[in-house]
């Protein structure tokens, strides 16, 4: 740690003008872990989550979707991951236990405010 930023400068130059597929050649030639993440799919389609078991199926609104389980676990607790709501589904329930009146939510609800 002590020569941190040193150390940052000197990979980067190095890899700065080199293509992913020759970083990850050198990587792999020098056994040093590495993976290449494209974008979210590609994440949650990786191999080692679903090993370790860290994703689940929940639905949605648009259909059955791959979610990850949050980072930190405690022992014995098993993650609620149930499905993900509509958009304005829970508005009304949030709204009474925010202590708004009834005939306010029934008007917004009218007046399309909440969903």
């Amino acid at each position: 740690m002590k020569h941190h930023e040193a150390l940052r400068e000197l990979i980067l130059t190095v890899f700065r003008e080199q293509r992913a597929a020759e970083i990850i050649h050198r990587l792999d030639r020098a056994q040093i872990a590495n993976t290449e993440l494209r974008d979210v799919d590609a994440f949650l389609e990786h191999p080692q989550l679903w090993e370790r078991n860290r994703v689940r199926k929940v639905n949605s609104p648009a259909g059955e979707i791959n979610a990850l389980l949050p980072r930190v676990i405690p022992r014995g607790i098993q993650p609620v991951m149930n499905p993900i709501p509509e958009v304005g589904e829970h508005s009304e329930a949030i709204l009474r236990e925010l202590g708004f009146p009834s005939a306010s939510i029934q008007r917004w609800s009218i007046e399309s405010v909440i969903g």
